[in-house]
């Protein structure tokens, strides 16, 4: 067993998953990069060469881009009011997939808390999900934020939201889950996990259009993608700033194509759901007036990703 700070062995070194270190850039890869950059070379593994990428990749797609290193906000005030304050150390992903047996969709579940128990402690847990029952209160999208403290491994402060439309009128429901014990998640996600977060996206004027997981009476019983194709699709007018929470995974792009109705493929991995102080939200899919919407984001890189299976 794996002593903790305050002498209770309460972690195990066995761990249900596999760690795979990512290439993330050192001090001294950054210095070099900045040397180079001066002189017209650039090192590829530097963040630097992050930065002219994420330039060059979204300048035809907005008006007016701008990337650099920046200090973070406090993200536990408003607008975030998240449950950690901002960027930390130690950062991995965590990336929970199916094993591809023969089940529906939305019973290949995970208990995050089984894992973050066992291996994070004093760590910042973002990410989105979709919440299914029986194994959550309601059917919806889930934003994810969690504390884990050294003193206890029940000792977790779990400031998630969970948002649906209602059945009964098609009215959006936001809930606060504080239960540590409503961590079950559905389907393929990632997570990020720090002492901070990976990305956070602030969306500013105009509209967007966010997909919205209806809360159903009974267990579904229809596959994934005719469950995407029967979400509500609402129109948000931004009466202030929505703030989005998910992870960006750099690898071969897969799509759901199964959502077309803005002419967007939605992608499998790289999602953002979106949540607001005015009772809006979903998954993100486009703005609708690209004239008009701003963002403002804050992202971290991953030096690890752990990969779980469901179970």
């Amino acid at each position: 067993m794996a002593a903790a700070p305050n002498g209770d062995a309460y972690t195990t070194d066995v761990l249900p998953y596999r760690v795979y270190p990512l290439e993330t850039p050192t001090l001294l890869e950054i210095a070099e990069g900045l040397y180079n950059l001066i002189h017209q070379t650039c090192h590829n593994r530097c963040l630097y060469y992050m930065i002219i990428v994420l330039q060059n990749g979204m300048q035809p797609l907005f008006q007016r881009v701008n990337v650099d290193i920046a200090s973070c906000p406090n993200l536990s005030t408003a607008p975030y009011n998240l449950a950690g304050v901002g960027l930390g150390s130690n950062t991995s992903i965590l990336e929970f997939i199916h094993d591809g047996t023969n089940v529906p969709w939305n019973y290949k579940t995970r208990n995050i808390q089984d894992v973050l128990t066992t291996s994070c402690r004093d760590s910042f847990i973002i990410g989105s999900t979709y919440a299914t029952k029986p194994h959550m209160p309601y059917y919806g999208h889930i934003r994810i934020i969690n504390i884990f403290t050294f003193s206890s491994p029940t000792d977790i402060r779990n400031e998630s939201r969970l948002i649906f439309a209602e059945r009964r009128n098609g009215q959006t429901r936001i809930e606060k889950l504080t239960d540590p014990n409503q961590m079950i998640y559905t389907n393929k996600r990632s997570f990020f996990v720090s002492e901070a977060l990976d990305g956070v996206l602030k969306m500013t004027n105009g509209s967007v259009a966010c997909n919205l997981m209806w809360d159903y009476e009974e267990p579904m019983l229809e596959s994934f993608h005719d469950f995407i194709r029967r979400q509500q699709c609402p129109e948000i007018h931004l009466q202030s700033d929505m703030i989005a929470v998910g992870t960006i995974i750099n690898d071969k792009l897969k799509f759901i194509t199964a959502e077309r109705r803005y002419d967007v493929n939605l992608y499998d991995r790289n999602e953002f759901h979106c949540f607001s102080n005015y009772g809006s939200g979903g998954q993100f899919i486009s703005d609708i007036t690209p004239d008009t919407t701003e963002y403002e984001g804050y992202f971290n890189v991953a030096e690890n990703m752990s990969v779980i299976p469901f179970t």
